[in-house]
């Protein structure tokens, strides 16, 4: 059954979490279609989730410039919790294992702010947004906040898009792993196993397909860079074309890399007492563009990669990879980044 905790039980709540050392999944919410969408999403997350994992509602009131009192803002905040209750107490638990506990919260302030701060707070976070989309030119002018917590938050985020069918729980069937063997792709793979973790696929296993796809960057550097996935990657450095012969080197290199990559993920899912069946695929051309085609190819439920930093010219120019994903597919995008060298 469905727990909701209330101010009552929200301290208990917050020590057991604690001792707990679990995930907390957090939704930016704020009643429309597209964060219905996200949080039930992370409700069936939740529910298949083989750590502890709990739900929090991120609700933030913008602050207007009326100046209003505390009294009057006490009133909303008031009012935005009682509107998520009643959201909560709404859900359907179809196929539930166990509760899921839901905490709430609701302040006057920025959304990607009151985001970014608890996810910070949390032993371990995942943000899951539902996207609503913005046209190219309020998105030139605006941005979104989806944007923005693409590329402030440290933590995994999944962007939700539209599902078939409304009303329909969320079914992961396929996940495509973009991998460039770098640490924000293994850190995007550690988050991919909660998704696998909360399939429920018709044939009774998740199909996971690893691809790489190689650009025009120098295929050498990104061989050197499968064979030590441990180092950090290195930026693409120019180099001459490389000969046919040294291509297929450099390409079978990358394959093996790719089998290991996706047999160790199996293993650890199976470990974890999820069924998968891996694929691995090489493509080439543009990363997003090929990423988007194989997706639809595969019916991927979601996309899995690394979200790497991109300084403040290239953001203007072109946008970070994963931000060009998210606007360039239908399908739901889980990014990650790795935790920054102490």
């Amino acid at each position: 059954m469905q727990r909701i905790t209330t101010k009552d039980t929200q301290e208990s709540a917050r020590r057991t979490w604690d001792e707990a050392k679990g995930v907390e999944c957090i939704v930016p919410f704020d009643f429309t279609d597209a964060s219905r969408r996200a949080l039930r999403w992370a409700v069936s997350i939740a529910r298949g989730a083989r750590v502890p994992m709990r739900i929090a509602l991120v609700h933030a009131i913008e602050p207007t410039a009326l100046g209003e009192s505390d009294d009057f803002r006490a009133l909303l905040e008031a009012r935005g919790r009682e509107r998520m209750l009643a959201e909560c107490d709404g859900l359907a638990p179809r196929g539930a294992r166990g509760g899921v506990a839901i905490v709430r919260e609701c302040e006057v302030g920025d959304l990607v702010d009151l985001v970014r701060s608890r996810a910070g707070r949390a032993p371990r976070a995942l943000v899951v947004v539902g996207d609503r989309g913005l046209g190219a030119v309020r998105r030139a002018i605006l941005g979104s906040a989806t944007e923005r917590l693409l590329r402030e938050l440290e933590c995994p985020m999944l962007v939700v898009r539209s599902e078939p069918e409304r009303d329909a729980p969320p079914a992961v069937r396929a996940v495509l792993v973009a991998t460039d063997f770098s640490r924000d792709a293994e850190a995007a793979l550690e988050a991919a196993h909660l998704l696998c973790d909360a399939a429920t696929p018709v044939d009774g296993a998740v199909r996971v397909e690893f691809v790489h796809v190689v650009s025009p960057a120098p295929l050498l550097e990104v061989s050197e860079r499968a064979s030590l996935t441990a180092t950090p990657a290195q930026a693409p450095v120019p180099a001459p074309e490389l000969p046919p012969a040294e291509v297929a080197i450099a390409e079978a290199g990358i394959a093996r890399a790719l089998e290991d990559a996706a047999q160790a993920f199996r293993a650890a899912a199976r470990a974890a007492g999820a069924e998968v069946e891996v694929a691995t695929r090489i493509e080439h051309g543009d990363l997003v563009r090929a990423l988007a085609h194989e997706a639809d190819r595969t019916a991927a439920s979601v996309i899995v990669l690394g979200r790497h930093a991109v300084g403040m010219l290239e953001r203007m120019l072109t946008g970070s990879t994963a931000e060009r994903l998210v606007h360039a597919t239908r399908r739901s995008v889980l990014t990650a980044r790795a935790p920054a060298p102490r």
